[in-house]
């Protein structure tokens, strides 16, 4: 049994009148254009708009193609279609060239042409032609005829003469006192050489002089680089620089980057001689580098320097930067002297360094320093001074005297006195300090310590004298310490009380005992106690920052089995402290506060008392305690 297929459709046929059932045409139907029963797509229409579509002609709508512009420009084709862009190309192309009688394209010169002159097809530019003006070629094809001229003059606005010439002119007048004068009333005269040679410009007069006079700068330049760029010479005679200018007119000889040399070779005291006649007088080296120095020489001959002002610095030998050497060959008795007469001798250096001053003799075994004041009495006579450092004297010879202090006088002293940095006294051998009168070896201010240190030996402090005192060893203010490798002792054989006492006077004073590891032993047929820092409060809470103390709290009456927390503030208590504390109450009844809690804090505790008597508390309570670590 056969179905109808779900998508068929089996209703009527579509045609111009009436919708239906439509096929699509193929291309070959599309092509011919004679069916009326078929659809057309997009594509099939798009193959067959050139079948369906004639040719455009002259006389027909149709199909036309654009031209290209070779096809435009050959002017052939019957076919195509002109756009815009073609029309143009045809339009140049078709034009006539132009010509002295007929209008058309012509094409512009080229600088080249135009200064040639040969071609006739193409135009000038007003440009080229000013171009062409400014350098013309030689008028004419033969030589000019010679003229002679009385003035050669311009007189209108904006005119002027030239004269050119391309081959070597003379221009010149003879006779004796017929002169030949240049002259622009109120513009300049420019004479310019531009031959590639040193005497591109020469200004030569073989018998008079040359005479430059100007109102303003007189300017002489060269931008030649030689070493003889410019020069005046006077091949037999002087020269002569003179400006009468007022202050800041000066004459400035300036090379920027070369020497500036000045020599002379007349053989006399005065051969060079820089004067001022009123003001003073600059040698600087202002932008030198190392080894760019300024020397003043003489060969033969001494140098003098030599200053006639009333002054502190009349004289003055300035190195902003480096150093200043003096230095003399000489025999005996040519020797370098300082000398002031009337005045002082300051030689002083800033240098940060060893050596900054430095006195040397190196002539021979013979030879000595002296410095030697002739008559000055005061104690500072001869003074050797630094500020802020020290002062060292060696000698090297080897004996107990190499260096000797001694008084002249017999009733002199020596007086040594330093900072706080000390007086350290070295010596490899021994030291002897030895007076006949009452001596005193001290030294002074907060935290200045001093010392008695043998390092393999024994110190030995010996006190003669028969008194309790004989030796003392006191600190008025702060503590002593004895510390030793081996024992310790401190013994006495006084039958006294206090035949040995270690005693802290002040109210805050204390004595500390520590050992290493090892115990502390007191052993006495008496009594060892210590002393406690107490404090009595109304309330819980007492302060002591001892660490032994003994805290009284008054006021309470804790009942039987009640408990109560006391509170210690103590400096000397931290959360991991070793504490040894009791607790004890006063009173009549038989009220027994027993310590049930004790908690450690930073700086503080809390002790928890519980009364396990019978009877309420009547009296105070005192709590004890050491701190021991």
């Amino acid at each position: 049994m056969k179905f109808a297929r779900p998508n068929s459709y089996s209703g009527r046929k579509g045609t111009e009148d009436k919708s239906g059932e439509s096929k699509f045409a193929d291309s070959t139907q599309a092509a011919a254009g004679t069916r009326k029963d078929l659809m057309i797509s997009p594509n099939t229409l798009n193959s067959a708009v050139e079948s369906l579509i004639d040719d455009a002609s002259t006389t027909t709508k149709g199909i036309i193609r654009i031209a290209t512009d070779l096809e435009a420009t050959t002017g052939t084709s019957t076919t195509t279609s002109m756009t815009p862009h073609t029309v143009g190309l045809i339009a140049i192309a078709g034009a006539p060239l132009a010509s002295e009688i007929l209008a058309g394209i012509a094409e512009l010169s080229t600088q080249a042409e135009t200064n040639t002159g040969t071609d006739d097809a193409r135009i000038v530019t007003p440009l080229k032609l000013k171009t062409n003006l400014a350098s013309p070629p030689a008028v004419g094809g033969t030589a000019p005829n010679s003229g002679a001229f009385t003035d050669l003059a311009a007189t209108g606005v904006g005119t002027g003469n030239i004269m050119t010439s391309d081959t070597a002119s003379n221009f010149s007048v003879t006779g004796a006192l017929a002169d030949l004068t240049l002259n622009s009333d109120a513009g300049r005269i420019i004479i310019n050489g531009e031959e590639a040679a040193d005497d591109a410009i020469t200004i030569v007069s073989a018998a008079g002089g040359i005479d430059i006079d100007s109102a303003l700068s007189t300017v002489i330049s060269t931008s030649e680089n030689a070493a003889d760029a410019l020069q005046l010479v006077a091949s037999a005679g002087g020269i002569d620089v003179t400006a009468a200018g007022a202050a800041g007119e000066d004459i400035d000889v300036v090379c920027t980057a070369g020497s500036v040399n000045i020599t002379a070779g007349e053989s006399a005291a005065d051969s060079i001689v820089i004067t001022s006649s009123i003001g003073g007088i600059d040698i600087t080296c202002a932008g030198a580098a190392a080894g760019e120095d300024i020397d003043i020489s003489s060969t033969g001959s001494s140098v003098n320097i030599s200053a006639s002002e009333n002054a502190a610095d009349a004289i003055t030998i300035t190195a902003s930067a480096g150093g200043i050497d003096i230095g003399a060959t000489g025999t005996a008795g040519e020797d370098i002297d300082i000398t002031a007469t009337g005045s002082s001798v300051n030689v002083t250096a800033t240098e940060d360094a060893a050596k900054a001053i430095y006195l040397h003799a190196n002539g021979g075994t013979s030879e000595t320093i002296d410095i030697h004041a002739d008559q000055g009495t005061g104690v500072a006579s001869v003074s050797l001074l630094s500020d802020v450092g020290g002062v060292t004297i060696s000698g090297g010879v080897a004996s107990a005297d190499a260096v000797n202090i001694a008084c002249g006088n017999a009733a002199g002293g020596i007086d040594i006195d330093s900072g706080t940095n000390g007086t350290i006294m070295d010596s490899t051998g021994a030291i002897s300090l030895d007076a006949a009168a009452a001596s005193n070896f001290s030294v002074s201010g907060a935290g200045i310590d001093l010392s008695l240190v043998s390092a393999a030996g024994r110190v030995i402090v010996n006190g003669e004298e028969a008194a309790d005192n004989a030796i003392t060893l006191l600190s008025a203010a702060g503590g002593i310490d004895a510390d030793a490798a081996l024992q310790v002792n401190i013994a006495s054989s006084e039958a006294a009380a206090d035949a040995i006492v270690i005693s802290a006077s002040d109210a805050t004073g204390g004595i500390d005992i520590t050992t290493g590891g090892g115990s502390v032993d007191i052993s006495s047929a008496g009594f060892a106690t210590m002393v406690a820092g107490t404090d009595t409060q109304a309330g819980a809470a007492c302060t002591s920052n001892t660490n032994v103390f003994a805290c009284t709290y008054t006021g309470f009456t804790t009942a039987a089995a009640a408990s109560q927390v006391f509170t210690v503030t103590n400096s000397k208590i931290s959360t991991t402290s070793q504490v040894i504390v009791t607790v004890s109450n006063l009173g009549a009844n038989d009220a027994q506060m027993t310590m049930t809690r004790v908690e450690q804090k930073a700086g503080s505790m809390e002790i928890t008392a519980t009364n396990n008597g019978a009877a309420a508390l009547n009296g105070n309570v005192v709590i004890t305690g050491w701190v021991i670590g």
